[in-house]
């Protein structure tokens, strides 16, 4: 028996403090673990339903148990009922040890050696000067400064956690309780439980607010019921909502009783966080917010004023412009519009603005929506570009001018834009073909200013660039995805493969496939990055090494795309890059097989096709395209 548990009589429940060590799944119906208890670790062992949830490492529970002795565990503690405390006595120290990174638990045992039971209090006075002093060393008011502040932190979480795992909920709404409101979070949430909304969708926020005492027809249900409605839409992207969804959502939540859910509405409406915009069409507090911001910015950069009430809405008359005239005719202009929906155009809009941004001395930065549209953009303008769907608080250098490629409906994303972007002097905003829905942000926009000039770039022959077709760089991305899968046991195939594999095989399966189609005859590994090729090569001749009968025919070629002629090899393998290259470089590593092209690596998500299906496309069809692409001479990797 430990000395931690002498004195015990067994099967006499007892009061207990602990601090978990840790807890895990011993069984289908119970928790076991280890806790610091009376200066030892204690072996505990926790029945499904003892504690409201399960004990967190760090935490302290107050809990009333017997000892006893199990055949596979031996002696343990078994707890029958607890709750979350602040450490008292002897616990503190190890507690603060635990939480504070420096500071040990023999360092932290100085303090109770001078205060003992006194301790909680000095720490809950803030105390730093004392503490400090009597810890000593170089980091001593650092240490103690992080005691005194995590001592009150957790004073807090422990309120709030009494509090909720009475109404049935866990440690994640805890915590995220605890950092949003502080020390009122615990008279916030008596007030109005559906303030969990933040943190939880209302399936789990409304069993816990009926437990603390919410009625069906509360009103503060109604409207925590209309906040999640709207909230769930905007973080689809939906900035407006129609009175149809509003109420068949609302229904969804709060039961068929119509009465009840037009009142809902009502009283979400009157506290502010359910607007009316016209007709049956509703808008949540956020987007709101989020629009009039928006509008106060563009209203500012456009210099016009106006608001949608006083200037009527018009679509204005697309004109086909070339890229020049285009990025000429839009110099002077604070805020642009330009339709380019294939990638090509894109493309070549932004180097050609970019470069007139440079040449007149001002700073400027060029923003996608997704990882992958930057990484494309990157690599063909040959400078960084921002994503604002990765930053929470939009870009981080402010800039004169900012070429946004939009590809979303979401309110959220133009108000992170402008909010990091307070010196504006010109916006322009390509269309990328997505932002065609009635309602989309984005349109509705730009459609409010009668001076907003919308450009079309016109169609340029030699790039066979119809916004109406899918442009070349696209067609060759949808043969490839389009290809049919990659069999080992198939020997007569000609044309174009793809074997699926994920990033962490991508190396062995890329191995694998240079290894069955040595049988075939000459076989190129396409590597365009010189460390990786470095590793692959190292990486395949390991690999002979360790096979018994090494593969037929010529040796395998290990090259990047200059050191491939087109037609050199029988069969071209290629493992999906990461990041992926722009698709000029997926055109021409197509040409460079007689026979076969296998693509090693997991389904290419670019932007796709836009308008239609795209032709199937041949190893010729590839050359052809390529062709079309550069009429005269060759292209390689940054072109």
């Amino acid at each position: 028996m430990k000395a931690g548990m002498q004195g015990r009589a067994g099967g006499v429940p007892m009061v207990r403090q602990g601090l978990v060590l840790s807890c895990f799944d011993a069984s289908a119906d119970a928790w076991a673990g280890q806790w610091w208890v009376n200066g030892s670790a204690w072996r505990v062992w926790i029945p499904h339903g003892a504690l409201p949830v399960r004990p967190q490492p760090g935490q302290v529970w107050v809990c009333i148990g017997e000892s006893a002795t199990h055949p596979e565990w031996g002696e343990k503690w078994v707890v029958g009922r607890g709750h979350r405390a602040m450490p008292a006595d002897e616990l503190v120290a190890p507690f603060l040890a635990h939480h504070i990174p420096g500071l040990t638990r023999g360092r932290a045992g100085r303090w109770s050696a001078r205060w003992g039971s006194d301790l909680p209090e000095r720490l809950t006075h803030g105390d730093i000067h004392l503490l400090a002093t009597t810890l000593g060393g170089s980091a001593a008011h650092e240490l103690a400064l992080g005691a005194v502040t995590y001592w009150e932190a957790h004073q807090w979480e422990v309120e709030i956690a009494q509090l909720l795992y009475a109404w049935g909920g866990d440690d994640a709404l805890v915590a995220a309780t605890r950092d949003h409101y502080g020390p009122t979070a615990s008279d916030a949430l008596q007030t109005d439980p559906y303030r969990l909304l933040a943190f939880a969708p209302f399936a789990v926020v409304d069993p816990i607010a009926r437990r603390a005492g919410v009625a069906a027809d509360d009103d503060r249900r109604g409207i925590g019921a209309a906040v999640s409605v709207v909230q769930a839409w905007w973080e689809h992207g939906a900035w407006v909502l129609s009175e149809e969804v509003l109420l068949s959502d609302l229904a969804g939540c709060m039961g068929d009783d119509v009465q009840q859910v037009r009142r809902a509405i009502d009283m979400a409406r009157q506290a502010g966080v359910l607007h009316s915009v016209g007709g049956a069409t509703w808008m949540g507090d956020a987007a709101w917010r989020c629009c009039a911001y928006i509008l106060d910015r563009l209203d500012a950069l456009v210099g016009s004023g106006a608001t949608p009430s006083e200037q009527p809405v018009r679509q204005l008359k697309e004109r086909a412009h070339t890229i020049t005239a285009a990025v000429t005719s839009i110099t002077t202009m604070p805020l642009a519009c330009i339709s380019a929906p294939t990638r090509t155009t894109q493309a070549m809009f932004a180097a050609a603005w970019c470069e007139g941004v440079v040449s007149r001395g001002q700073s400027l930065v060029v923003v996608t929506e997704s990882v992958q549209q930057a990484e494309y953009f990157e690599h063909v303008l040959g400078m960084p570009v921002s994503t604002l769907g990765d930053d929470p608080l939009g870009l981080r250098v402010a800039s004169d001018a900012v070429l946004w490629l939009a590809s979303s409906r979401r309110v959220g994303c133009w108000a992170k834009l402008l909010v990091s972007q307070p010196a504006l002097q010109q916006l322009v905003v390509v269309n990328t073909g997505r932002f065609d829905d009635p309602v989309d942000m984005t349109r509705a926009l730009l459609a409010r200013y009668e001076e907003v000039p919308t450009l079309a770039l016109a169609v340029d022959d030699r790039m066979d660039d119809s916004p109406f077709v899918s442009s070349p760089d696209e067609q060759c991305l949808a043969q490839i995805n389009q290809a049919a899968p990659y069999d080992a046991r198939d020997s007569a195939w000609m044309g174009v493969r793809w074997l699926h594999a994920t990033s962490a095989n991508l190396r062995q399966a890329t191995i694998g496939v240079c290894y069955q189609q040595l049988r075939q005859g000459s076989v190129a590994l396409l590597i365009d990055d010189p460390q990786e090729r470095r590793t692959m090569a190292e990486q395949w001749t390991a690999a002979l090494q360790e096979m018994s009968v090494a593969p037929p025919g010529p040796t395998l070629r290990v090259v990047g795309m200059a050191d491939l002629a087109p037609g050199d090899v029988a069969t071209v393998v290629i493992p999906v890059p990461s990041p992926v290259p722009a698709m000029p470089w997926w055109v021409v590593a197509m040409t460079k097989a007689r026979d076969r092209v296998v693509w090693v690596g997991p389904a290419f998500e670019g932007d796709g096709a836009v308008g239609g299906a795209a032709p199937a496309l041949s190893l010729e069809g590839a050359r052809d395209v390529l062709r079309r692409v550069r009429p005269e001479g060759g292209i390689g990797r940054g072109d």
